[in-house]
């Protein structure tokens, strides 16, 4: 089964397109578009219907499990019988269980998507607005290299640079409102409303709190609630108790060494040898086939318990990794402050000139947004590792 990760912060409007008409304007927060997902959601309903339909093809095993469970009728049609008596309920359950299962991973599922997109959409306009905190800047410093040309104390080469920069920069803006726009529609159409509803969100990422986790813990307690391993180990099971049905059979009938066939004895003899002969095969036909079956469900059940631990840990390596780069990101930003405070006693002493100090303004902003990047990343990473248990 899942968990949710909820992510909190500062309140920011977004403004969006001006073709969203006004009737359509609901204004939501992050936290409480958590609480849009409901019962009624389409994806949940479908999922309940599957439910429904899978409870009913369990009542049925049930039913032919015990019509079947009797003695009598031939051996071939014994084991079969057997296998609709022990098999068949248990895999109807499997398919029972895996149903509700996936009514609690739709709702999950939703939510963490719902509150991934809001994490883009924060991104987003972070990105925004760094980028135009950033334009500004460029800008400032083609005025004052502007100034130095006009003043005949450098040449333009530098200022062109400048304004091929500044060129870039704009260019790489220009698609930010679309993203912005095609975020909010996403996160609508998870939520089932009107798509061009507007989202008011926080102005910042918030990092969820770090946690130490026992990897070895959770592989022995929650690895069960792998879907994945889940299903193969139901299936495993299945195997095993056709196999012993097979086997239990195969050992209890005398396995009679053919006779000659002497066409002189009774043609009921003779049919009757033929028939021990023709079981005798389809016994021990089918108790290999079970046994390669059974083998087959037992490595597919050791892929599916490596794969749980090998995205298990590498998830988790993920969350430690990029801990670290929040960590890292966050002593830069401190660092850039620090050089920024420094610039600007240098400005006021006359010892740097204005475009020093702007460049030592930009990287704060830089470092800034580079650090709410890796909060994003390390929010991700978490979620991504909490999904697994």
């Amino acid at each position: 089964m899942k968990k949710i990760i909820v992510v909190t912060g500062l309140i920011l409007t977004l403004t969006l397109s001006t073709i969203f008409a006004d009737d359509l304007k609901t204004i939501f927060t992050l936290d409480s578009l958590q609480n849009e997902i409901s019962e009624d959601h389409t994806k949940i309903e479908l999922k309940e219907l599957s439910l429904n339909v899978e409870e009913e093809k369990l009542v049925d095993a049930k039913t032919d499990a015990n019509k079947n469970n009797y003695s009598g009728g031939s051996a071939v049609g014994y084991i079969n019988r057997q296998i609709i008596v022990k098999s068949n309920p248990l895999l109807a359950e499997l398919n029972v269980e895996l149903a509700k299962r996936a009514i609690v991973d739709q709702e999950t599922d939703l939510k963490n998507d719902v509150n991934l997109f809001g994490m883009d959409l924060i991104l987003l306009n972070l990105e925004k607005a760094y980028n135009e905190e950033i334009k500004t800047y460029k800008e400032a410093k083609i005025g004052f290299r502007e100034a130095r040309v006009n003043a005949g104390l450098e040449t333009a080469a530098n200022l062109n640079d400048l304004i091929l920069d500044l060129d870039s920069h704009v260019l790489s803006m220009s698609d930010i409102d679309t993203k912005v726009e095609n975020k909010v529609m996403d996160i609508n159409y998870l939520l089932e409303r009107p798509l061009t509803s507007e989202i008011e969100l926080k102005d910042y990422i918030e990092a969820v709190a770090f946690e130490t986790y026992d990897v070895e813990k959770i592989l022995v307690e929650n690895i069960a609630n792998d879907d994945t391993y889940y299903t193969k180990k139901i299936t495993y099971d299945a195997k095993v108790i056709n196999y012993n049905i097979y086997k239990k059979e195969y050992d209890e009938f005398k396995l009679q060494e053919a006779k000659d066939l002497d066409p002189k004895r009774p043609e009921d003899e003779i049919k009757e040898e033929e028939r021990i002969l023709d079981y005798k095969k389809e016994i021990t036909d089918g108790l290999v086939k079970a046994e390669y079956d059974m083998k087959i469900a037992e490595l597919e059940l050791r892929d599916a318990e490596r794969t749980y631990e090998i995205n298990l840990r590498t998830a988790y390596n993920n969350y430690t990794q990029a801990n670290d780069s929040y960590k890292i990101r966050m002593m830069e930003k401190e660092l850039s402050e620090t050089k920024l405070k420094d610039a600007q006693i240098k400005y006021d002493l006359g010892t740097i000139n204005k475009e020093d100090l702007m460049s030592a303004e930009e990287s704060v902003i830089s470092k800034n947004f580079n650090m709410n990047k890796a909060i994003y990343d390390f929010n991700k990473a978490k979620m991504d590792l909490e999904n697994l248990f």
